[in-house]
């Protein structure tokens, strides 16, 4: 190119570069990655939370329809439209993924006891009859007894940590609620005021709990003899801690 010629176009080029107006400028996402979503971290763990909760759902059906040993994880997860590796990402056993639906469901169990504990019947063993009676039916809403049978021996074999204080959780919690009825009661002048409520409901619990093992575990223990047991347990407790209504004088006193 001749000097005079490269003088001029680096002379226009000065010239048009010192009239460029520089401007922020959005990014646009190219048009090859329109139509791709990418999941944000909360979406992505929603996601997650109802693939699990299906994985649930349908393990549960299963389970009731075709027995725990005949479920077969394959079948769980093609009703559960997912592959079986995702439910071994979520479940790495049957043993596991039993004890997460118990686990589960005993979430739901303050839902089912909401209006006894707000407001429980002023009758001791009534009130905690009433606590057993709605705990037993939220159990066998999603485990027959077959199943309880399976969830307590993996429980008892397995060595999976987290399971086992979910467990021994759940038990706590099942405590707390009775000594929150046990204090209404006392709240109300039903039950004496120095009475130790929570020595009280760990021996009711622990009455609760060894005749529901048995419901579990003997065909011959149906629930009106759970029942029947437990408030023959319940009436003794009462009777010993609170005193009895004074005697209306006769007539001729």
């Amino acid at each position: 190119m001749p000097s005079d010629s490269m003088d001029a176009a680096v002379s226009l080029t000065s010239k048009s570069v010192s009239a460029v107006r520089i401007e922020a400028v959005p990014i646009v996402a190219n048009s090859s990655c329109r139509g791709v979503r990418v999941a944000a971290p909360g979406q992505r763990e929603k996601t997650k939370s109802q693939r699990r909760l299906k994985i649930l759902e349908v393990a549960s059906r299963q389970f009731k329809e075709q027995g725990f040993e005949k479920t077969r994880i394959e079948e769980i997860a093609r009703q559960a439209d997912v592959a079986p590796g995702t439910v071994y990402n979520y479940f790495p056993t049957k043993d596991i993924l039993l004890m997460e639906l118990v686990a589960y469901h005993r979430e739901h169990s303050p839902k089912a006891l909401a209006s006894l504990l707000s407001a429980p019947p002023l009758e001791p063993t009534r009130a905690f009859l009433q606590f057993y009676t709605v705990m037993a039916e939220e159990s066998l809403r999603y485990l027959d007894k077959l199943l309880w049978r399976h969830a307590l021996a993996a429980f008892a074999a397995g060595s999976w940590h987290e399971a086992m204080e979910k467990r021994w959780q759940h038990e706590r919690e099942l405590i707390t609620y009775q000594v929150a009825i046990a204090k209404s009661l006392q709240h109300e002048g039903v039950l004496p005021r120095d009475l130790d409520v929570a020595a009280l409901v760990e021996v009711i619990h622990a009455c609760g709990f060894c005749y529901w093992q048995q419901f579990l575990v003997r065909d011959d223990f149906d629930f009106p003899l759970f029942l029947d047991k437990l408030r023959a347990n319940l009436d003794f407790i009462f009777a010993s801690v609170v005193p009895p209504a004074p005697h209306a004088p006769s007539a001729g006193q």
